[in-house]
């Protein structure tokens, strides 16, 4: 078995400067969609479950399973084709793991941190779309959340969005994770195999788009969750940020070829 050499970048245009340019675009659409957030979901309602032209049937099974693209299941299974079928590419899913693990705790600490309650949630403020789409409670306020007694009797507490050991993740609207998992897939796809860029990044916009049409995020949410995903998988995968990091730590000495 050929040893696992220190990685190098890859060579070719500055893919740093793209990442963060991407990133910021994308902060940039988010902000632009934040006053405008709340009157999208309260005309996207018509085709959730009640709503005049609510998606239903197989229409909709089929959108919630392609809206997994880029989660844990569809990766693994993925990962598991290529380490099968394309050994010579083995090596390049140490960078994507790398891109998945950092996007992940990056959006994890960022919806602890925003605090924004989900398209879903009445407001204190009542049921005004406009202030629903501005609930956020930072990591110092707190969002009455609905719990449930021991007894089934329900009650309205009061919780910070960072107290994950008690049931918040109706408080982690922004960023979507969904759609920055998926993005981390589109672009480890993408640089993999460049002749499924088409694929890959229109399984990405599916993803964002079903993400508010079925409520869960606000537009904001999905295209910030993008951004993120985008510049972290761009990094790894374009600098070897997995692979540079097994052989400097010296975990892999060699790699299955």
């Amino acid at each position: 078995m050929p040893a696992l050499a220190p990685a190098q970048p890859q060579a070719g245009p500055d893919y740093t400067r793209r990442a963060w340019v991407a990133l910021l675009a994308c902060i940039l659409l988010a902000g632009l969609l934040l006053p405008i957030d709340g009157f999208i979901m309260a005309h996207v309602a018509v085709f959730q479950k009640g709503g005049r032209l609510q998606l239903g049937g197989d229409l909709r099974r089929t959108l919630e399973f392609l809206q997994q693209f880029g989660d844990l299941a569809s990766s693994l299974l993925v990962a598991t084709c290529i380490f099968l079928l394309d050994p010579a590419i083995r090596r390049r899913m140490l960078d994507w793991l790398a891109a998945a693990a950092a996007t992940s705790l990056a959006v994890w600490l960022l919806k602890m941190a925003i605090g924004r309650a989900r398209p879903r949630l009445a407001p204190p403020a009542g049921d005004d779309v406009l202030w629903q789409s501005l609930a956020f409670t930072g990591p110092f306020g707190t969002y009455p959340l609905t719990h449930t007694r021991p007894g089934g009797i329900p009650e309205v507490v009061q919780r910070h969005s960072w107290e994950f050991w008690n049931g918040v993740s109706d408080l982690w609207s922004m960023p979507s994770s969904h759609t920055s998992a998926a993005a981390v897939l589109a672009v480890a796809l993408a640089t993999m195999y460049p002749k499924l860029r088409p694929l890959a990044w229109s399984l990405l916009g599916l993803v964002a788009l079903t993400r508010v049409l079925f409520g869960a995020h606000f537009p904001s949410d999905v295209v910030l969750g993008a951004g993120i995903g985008v510049l972290v998988a761009s990094l790894a995968m374009h600098h070897r940020l997995g692979q540079r990091l097994v052989t400097r730590v010296g975990w892999i000495k060699e790699f299955p070829s």
